[in-house]
């Protein structure tokens, strides 16, 4: 594991990777990170109260259903840390208090092929993981390290912070992120911005709403409606949150100065709630 230590627009970050790692299996993995890994007053055991809920994570971070064998990592530590710092250097504006970022390699053949290189997770405020795969293009994996950088921050600034929480939750946050992310980094609109039609995405909304799941935390329901393990297209929940976001940022009076760092922390109910409002009197 390296530690890398920095400051961006004054507020401290802490990156630690674990990509000089990769050549080990994913079991030996896991321990070295457990044994590399100290509690931290503010954190815990990488977001978790305790190791063994840490050990979990991990164990589901860096699992995958189709593996990729004898690949090479085009990327080195270095240019991923640098890619990192740009995005952060993009988005400081709405940095504020000390940001953790844990570095993970992965052989996950989906995050590669469907996420351009690059996936992320939030456990706590103020942390988030990376997960880098080998990636056949440098340079893409490069924008997508940055895309996701600046994705998990509007995460790690919630104030709701909980990896299987509510829909209403989610398709705020995750619409909310990814506009953010668009201001800040560019590069057009990402894959699970546009799984299924706007037409298909308000339908989906509405039959959620109208089962009173909207406001509920059920991991199943939540794997069916953002990872398409059941009745829903893969990556249905983002679109819908995307679509959700992109309303209600156009209906704001001054959408041209949005304040990013009020909206992270403002309630997804508060806001999912006005967006329901105002299709009602449409």
């Amino acid at each position: 594991m390296k530690k890398y230590e920095f400051e961006i627009n004054n507020v401290p970050v802490e990156v630690n990777s674990y990509l000089d790692e990769a050549n080990l299996e994913k079991e030996e993995l896991i321990d070295s990170i457990l044994k590399q890994t100290k509690p931290n007053r503010y954190i815990g055991y990488g977001g978790w109260i305790k190791e063994e809920y840490f050990k979990k994570s991990l164990e589901l971070s860096l699992k995958s259903n189709e593996e990729m064998k004898n690949k090479k990592f085009r990327i080195s530590d270095k240019e991923h840390i640098e890619e990192i710092k740009k995005a952060l250097e993009k988005c400081s504006s709405v940095l504020e208090k000390k940001l953790y970022i844990f570095t993970f390699p992965t052989y996950s053949k989906f995050i590669s092929e469907k996420m351009n290189g690059a996936g992320g997770s939030t456990p706590y405020k103020n942390i988030f993981y990376l997960k880098i795969p080998p990636h056949e293009n440098k340079e893409k994996q490069k924008e997508s390290i940055q895309h996701t950088v600046a994705h998990e921050i509007g995460h790690a600034l919630s104030e709701e912070p909980n990896l299987y929480s509510s829909p209403s939750r989610m398709f705020k946050e995750e619409g909310l992120n990814e506009h953010f992310r668009e201001e800040k980094i560019g590069g057009g609109r990402d894959p699970w911005t546009k799984a299924i039609s706007k037409e298909k995405a308000m339908e989906i909304f509405n039959e959620i709403k109208e089962q009173s799941k909207l406001y509920k935390t059920d991991r199943k329901s939540h794997r069916e409606i953002f990872f398409g393990t059941g009745k829903y297209p893969l990556w249905s929940g983002y679109t819908i949150g995307y679509y959700l976001i992109e309303d209600y940022l156009n209906s704001l009076k001054d959408k041209e100065n949005i304040d990013w760092k009020k909206f992270f922390k403002t309630p997804s109910k508060k806001i999912i709630d006005s967006i329901i409002e105002k299709y009602s009197k449409d």
